[in-house]
This record gives C-alpha cells, structure tokens and sequence, in this order.
C-alpha cells in the first residue's frame, strides 16, 4: 500500500504527514533526530491492517516546513499537541523514538487526554548541556551530498551505523528520507536549523524527574546494551509511574524500530492488546 501524503497548518508551520488509513484505531508514529516520517514505513506496513496508521514529519524534517526557527522541546511538544488537535488525533496511541519519544512524554504529561497509551524506543530522557553542545555542532558540520540516489543506496548498505538496518527499511530510507538538488545530487531530508545552538543551550530537562507523575500507560523499549546505570534509573522511574513496563532489546543500537521493525511491530500489537510483553528479548 502506498500511504497519502497529507498536509496541515499549526503553530505558524505547515506539517506534512503520511496517512496510511485503515478502519482501526489510530496509532501516531513520530521519529527522533535527522529523520522522517518514512523511516517508519516498515512498522507501518505491518501494523495498518489492524490500526490507522498515521506518521508525522516534524517541523524542519522531511516534508515539513524547515522554518528558521521554533525547535526546542517546548516548540515541538506545543507542535504535536497541536497536530494532535488539528487531525482529530485525541486519545490515540502514540509510538515514537529517540528525541520524539522525549516530546511524546512531554505531551502526555501535559496533555494526557491525547494519548491513551505511549510506546517509547530509545527514549531520550535527559537533556544536558554535553547533549546540546554535541548535538549543535550538526548545524555548521559540512552537508552531506550524494551523486544520486542509487548511490545513496549504497551508502546505507555500506556505513557500519546503517547497514544493520533492516533491507525494507534502507530501501524506503533511501526513496523517502532525500530530496534532489542542483545536479541531481540528493541531500538528507532534515534542516541544519534543527540543530541552532542559540535554541538548545537552554532546552535541558530530566524526566527522571518528571515521568513519576504520568498516568498513560507506558512501554519503554531499550537496548539493552545501554549501561547498566541509565537501565536502573530506568526501572526506578517505571516502578514510580502508575502503569509502565520495560523491554530490554539484546543485539540491537539504538533505532531498534529500522533495525528490527517485524519484532517491533509485534511487540506494538502486544502492548495495544494489553498482553504481557517478555522483560527481555534477543536477536
């Protein structure tokens, strides 16, 4: 199937989103860092049979306005509750990743009436000024090109941090995640703005702090090679929060949902069900 490319207007920026319907109800798909919404389309191939699959852009990622400025936490938490609204997405479940997973969990502590249940992988949970610092140097880093998007391909299949993607996946990567410049050439579907110092050296927060206070049932996936330190501090807040669980992932980095999306997929379905998930799980 091939999901419609829909549009909308919130919060001064025009969203773009991929619908890929379906009579069940809706689950939000929404990605981290230098990616889009089509890093999804693996999960969401699987999943759109049982549920309305919906996976969002944010704002200066793929198809979405690359406004100049507007991407601090607060920006993009007050962005998605607005998406949220304008697309009749209230009490929906939402599944998210990384820097996502962060705003999602903002959004539910803020608006918990928009989320029914909240799927997290690789959540970020702090944000430090080491992140920050880190993470800003993208904005001024040399832009990236490729000769084409066959070439691009290749890229993906080779690069020790993409390769262990699954083949689906780089595939749709590869189709979705570029836009073509002058030349023919292809660049990555993000905007060096995402990273503007001036906005992220003051957007730090800990949610370790903040999570015990949620109510929406929660599930957080991780790898399980994170350090045994972030995994306990982990637990603490699980047990602290009304209804959340964990699942450790064995062999996997941290986008779990391109590397694995099959296993991911099923764990999804599981946790909308309200089956027990496994503690620990292994490629």
């Amino acid at each position: 199937m091939i999901p419609k490319k829909k549009y909308v207007d919130v919060q001064g920026v025009r969203l773009h989103y991929v619908d890929w319907e379906g009579d069940g109800p809706p689950v939000l798909l929404f990605h981290g860092d230098q990616r889009t919404s089509r890093s999804w389309d693996a999960v969401a191939r699987r999943l759109h049979d049982q549920f309305r699959i919906i996976a969002l852009d944010a704002r200066g990622h793929g198809e979405s306005e690359w406004s100049p400025r507007g991407y601090n936490t607060k920006d993009r938490v007050y962005d998605l509750i607005a998406f949220m609204d304008a697309v009749n997405l209230s009490d929906s479940m939402v599944v998210a990743h990384s820097t996502g997973a962060g705003v999602v969990a903002h959004v539910a502590l803020l608006e918990p009436r928009l989320i029914n249940k909240m799927f997290l992988i690789e959540t970020l949970l702090v944000l430090d000024e080491r992140f920050q610092e880190q993470a800003s140097r993208r904005e001024t880093d040399v832009r990236r090109f490729w000769p084409s998007q066959e070439e691009f391909l290749e890229y993906l299949k080779w690069h020790r941090a993409t390769k262990i993607w699954d083949a689906e996946v780089i595939a749709d990567v590869a189709a979705h995640e570029v836009r073509v410049v002058d030349g023919g050439q292809v660049e990555s579907l993000w905007a060096p703005q995402t990273f503007n110092f001036d906005e992220r050296k003051d957007d730090l927060y800990d949610l370790h702090e903040t999570l015990p206070g949620c109510s929406v049932p929660t599930c957080f996936l991780m790898s399980a090679g994170r350090d045994e330190k972030s995994i306990d501090v982990l637990r603490r807040v699980s047990t602290e929060m009304q209804d959340a669980s964990i699942v450790l992932f064995e062999g996997v980095g941290h986008n779990i949902y391109m590397e694995q999306p099959q296993i991911v997929s099923e764990l999804i379905v599981d946790f909308l069900d309200g089956k027990d998930l496994p503690q620990k799980i292994s490629v």
